[in-house]
């Protein structure tokens, strides 16, 4: 089991280092093979959290499951957040000294390029969210609360309790503890998505996300 969650760490480690450090970047700053490196981290990064799943369901570990995939996604969430943050300001700073112009407009011009770079035909479709109305939803209705922001995370929670019921010794219900763990989970989903929804709209320049809303 240790071994799994040492091998798991690592490439998670290695994936999100990897990521955070050329995600950002020009296209002529990164490595030629940056997608095919970054795809194959995922991949074995993947492969190796389903071992970690498999035991931990054999063991009928929900905590630890739980706190370790909540634990992997803050860290992800927060360090890609830092790092566009610094790009940002680190692009903002030149435009200011080339173009003469004021930070503000800087920021806003340098959004607007990580936008259309990064969120590709996506990105015109996106709108701004509210990250109170997240934090709320996902603190009452728990995984049914990501549907307002992101369907595909309350699908897999879902998705996941069908392998683990096969896996697992003990039902569902019994292996996450007392109400006070299962609260303080719903918590942290909640800082999570609230968290979440800030950094992708921070994302969004704000006159695409004005002109998308009347689309």
């Amino acid at each position: 089991m240790m071994a799994a969650i040492s091998l798991c760490g690592v490439l998670y480690l290695l994936h999100l280092l990897y990521r955070t450090a050329f995600e950002y970047k020009n296209a002529g700053d990164r490595p030629l093979a940056y997608a095919t490196v970054r795809s194959a981290l995922r991949s074995l990064q993947w492969v190796a959290f389903g071992i970690v799943f498999v035991l931990a369901a054999r063991r009928s570990d929900a905590k630890f499951l739980v706190v370790f995939v909540l634990a992997g996604s803050t860290a992800h969430i927060l360090a890609d957040w830092w790092v566009y943050r610094r790009e940002l300001q680190r692009h903002a700073a030149f435009q200011v000294q080339r173009n003469q112009m004021e930070r503000g407009v800087a920021v806003e011009v340098a959004r607007g390029m990580f936008g259309e770079e990064h969120f590709g035909d996506d990105y015109y479709k996106l709108k701004r969210k509210k990250a109170w109305l997240a934090f709320l939803l996902t603190l009452f209705l728990g995984p049914f609360g990501f549907i307002y922001w992101r369907w595909r995370i309350t699908l897999a929670i879902f998705a996941a309790i069908v392998p683990w019921s096969l896996f697992s010794r003990l039902p569902l219900q019994r292996t996450l503890g007392f109400g006070e763990f299962r609260y303080a989970i719903l918590l942290w989903m909640a800082v999570l998505a609230f968290v979440d929804v800030c950094r992708t709209n921070d994302k969004i320049p704000a006159d695409h996300a004005f002109r998308n809303a009347f689309r």
